[in-house]
């Protein structure tokens, strides 16, 4: 069995999607688990070589998190890593474009509304700066933000930080909640934040 790790939003019911290195055809799908939070397993048999692992998330059937990953042995634990490529959004509807020309219900007009609104509809920039505790600006932290402390109700796309630890979003005077996810730095999520 090779279980591939990943991480992306805490407390989902998530699928793994493993695609050709292109993104383009999907070789197979499972459901994962959660084995703490924001990391995620999904077993899959039988692949070698390097391969597009897109992480979907259940409940919205947009791609939550996107990577590479290299399954060199028949059986092991292998880590996804962010790879250099477009946002994850963009991903999600790229993948369903070149997968299937279609989507039932309204998958369609998710990942458009999604990919259209990144940053986040609202008519207020408000910038965030993600720090360490010595107040070291951290790049490359996935963020989002939703209107409610579980989660569920994601108003914005991934952003990924700078170099100076920013991203910017734009939101409606309100309370919101961010999240961050990185590879490097474990982060209480979510944090209230207030627009005004």
């Amino acid at each position: 069995m090779q279980t591939i790790q990943a991480t992306a939003a805490p407390g989902r019911a998530m699928t793994g999607k493993l695609y050709d290195l292109t993104g383009t055809t999907l070789l197979a799908s499972i459901a994962g688990s959660e084995v703490v939070s924001s990391l995620y397993s999904f077993n899959f048999s039988g692949f070698l070589g390097t391969y597009r692992f897109f992480v979907i998330d259940d409940l919205t059937t947009i791609s939550a998190a996107s990577y590479l990953v290299d399954l060199t042995e028949t059986s092991g634990v292998f880590i996804a890593a962010d790879p250099p490529l477009k946002s994850h959004v963009s991903e999600a509807v790229w993948t369903t474009i070149l997968s299937t020309l279609s989507a039932t219900g309204n998958a369609a007009e998710k990942l458009i509304k999604a990919a259209n609104g990144a940053t986040g509809g609202g008519a207020i920039q408000f910038p965030i700066i993600v720090q360490d505790e010595n107040c070291v600006p951290i790049a490359g932290v996935k963020c989002w933000i939703s209107t409610d402390s579980a989660g569920s109700n994601i108003v914005t796309g991934v952003l990924i930080t700078d170099d100076f630890g920013l991203v910017t979003f734009l939101l409606d005077v309100g309370t919101y909640y961010l999240w961050r996810d990185s590879s490097v730095k474990q982060f209480p999520n979510p944090t209230t934040i207030q627009v005004t």
